[in-house]
C-alpha cells in the first residue's frame, strides 16, 4: 500500500510534535523525517500551524467517533426519566464516556500534543475553551435533569459540574502521559471511581 505524501507529513509531524514539542519542531525537521523537501511539504500545508490544525481535527474526529458509539450519549434526559432508580455509576456514564477508540501509540501521541499545546497555542487553546464550556453545560444539564426528576438530592449543580469537569480534564492530562490512574495507599483510583465518589460527596454535602 502506497503512503501518500500528505500522510507522511502528518505521521512525521505527530512523531516530532509529541517527542520534541510543537515550538521546537521546524518545517525542515518534518520534511526530513517524512523524506521530502520543504518545497513539497508547502504544496500540501501552507504552514506548521496548518499541520497542527490538521492534527487537532484528527483528534476531534477520533473522539467524536467514540462518542457516537454510545447509544445513550446525547439522550440522557429520556434515559433519566425512564428509569425508576439511577446509581452514581450510571450517572457518570451519562455525563462522561469511556474512550473506546484505538488505545494505540498514535492516539497517545495525539493526546500528548493536544494537552501540551493547550496553554501555548491559540488554535488548541480556543478548542479547549469551547469544549470546556460545552462539557460544563452538558454535565450541568444532566445534573439539572436528575434533580428535577428527583433522582438526586438537592445540590449546587453548577458547582458540582465544575468540579466533575475539572477532574475529567486532569485525567486527560494523565492519559497524555500514559497514566490511567492515581495511586493512593497502594490502591489505584480510576477516573470514573473518583468522579462517582465526588458526585456522592457533593450531593451529600449539600444536604448538611
Amino acid at each position: 500500500m502506497t503512503i501518500l505524501t500528505k500522510d507522511k507529513i502528518i505521521d512525521a509531524a505527530i512523531d516530532l510534535f509529541s517527542e520534541n514539542g510543537y515550538a521546537q519542531t521546524s518545517i525542515r525537521d518534518i520534511g526530513q523525517k517524512a523524506g521530502i523537501k520543504s518545497s513539497s511539504l508547502y504544496y500540501h500545508f501552507e504552514s506548521k500551524e496548518a499541520i497542527l490544525n490538521y492534527i487537532l481535527n484528527e483528534y476531534i474526529q477520533v473522539v467524536s467517533d467514540s462518542k457516537h458509539r454510545h447509544s445513550w450519549y446525547g439522550e440522557s434526559d429520556s434515559i433519566i426519566t425512564d428509569r425508576s432508580r439511577i446509581t452514581a455509576k450510571e450517572i457518570m456514564q451519562f455525563m462522561f464516556f469511556k474512550f473506546e477508540g484505538p488505545r494505540n501509540t498514535r492516539y497517545r501521541k495525539l493526546i500528548k500534543i493536544i494537552c501540551s499545546e493547550a496553554t501555548r497555542n491559540d488554535i488548541v487553546r480556543d478548542y479547549f475553551r469551547q469544549k470546556n464550556s460545552e462539557s460544563f453545560n452538558y454535565i450541568k444539564s444532566v445534573l439539572d435533569s436528575l434533580l428535577e426528576a428527583g433522582k438526586i438530592s438537592k445540590c449546587d449543580t453548577a458547582k458540582l459540574a465544575g468540579i466533575l469537569r475539572s477532574i475529567s480534564f486532569a485525567f486527560m492530562h494523565l492519559d497524555s502521559m500514559d497514566m490511567q490512574s492515581i495511586s493512593k495507599d497502594d490502591e489505584d483510583i480510576d477516573m470514573f471511581s473518583l468522579l462517582e465518589y465526588v458526585l456522592k460527596l457533593g450531593v451529600e454535602d449539600s444536604n448538611e
